[in-house]
């Protein structure tokens, strides 16, 4: 039989693996606006900008991870409690920021009146409400004394056009007549 030579093994080092940041992280605004990125110099801005930065190795990702931080959204943390958990944590959270805004509305311009203001809006109601009477009165004695004028001038013309037509008629009376 031959000989067995032992093969020599070699190590080759694995090459690190590309991934798409936008992928891994999602965007965010500095993936939407690289300019707003001032951490990069202008030549990594430039990169960033015209796409050619858009792949990362896995050391860069990881360098990544480490300055944004471990993130349940991202799926860089394991998330410890059960999902409708967190849900419920989130929305107990977004109902107790608007019942804070609801209290600070009702402490500032908008809050509900005092029984003291509410009582002089009263009054001022009631004393508006007597001037606006008062004015409708005024107004329908005015058109009332108005069409008595109106109705009085009216006799006035009609006895005088009467007294005409009988002083006519007596002079017509007292006139012979051709024949």
């Amino acid at each position: 039989m031959a000989e067995r030579r032992p093969v020599e093994m070699v190590r080759l080092e694995k090459q690190e693996e590309l991934y798409d940041v936008e992928e891994v992280f999602g965007r965010d605004a500095a993936a939407v606006f690289p300019s707003m990125n001032k951490e990069l110099d202008p030549v990594e801005q430039l990169k960033t900008a015209i796409g050619a930065k858009k792949f990362v190795t896995e050391t860069e990702l990881e360098q990544i991870k480490a300055a944004r931080g471990l993130n349940v959204d991202d799926g860089t943390a394991a998330a410890d409690k059960p999902l409708a958990e967190v849900l419920a944590e989130r929305k107990k959270a977004k109902q107790d920021a608007f019942d804070d805004q609801w209290k600070q509305m009702k402490t500032g311009k908008n809050r509900p009146l005092d029984p003291d203001e509410l009582d002089f809006l009263d009054a001022l109601a009631q004393h508006e409400a007597r001037q606006l009477n008062m004015l409708k009165q005024q107004e329908a004695a005015e058109l009332e004394a108005y069409r008595a004028a109106v109705a009085a001038a009216a006799e006035a013309k009609a006895a005088a056009v009467g007294e005409g037509v009988e002083e006519a008629a007596a002079a017509a009376a007292a006139e012979p007549g051709p024949g």
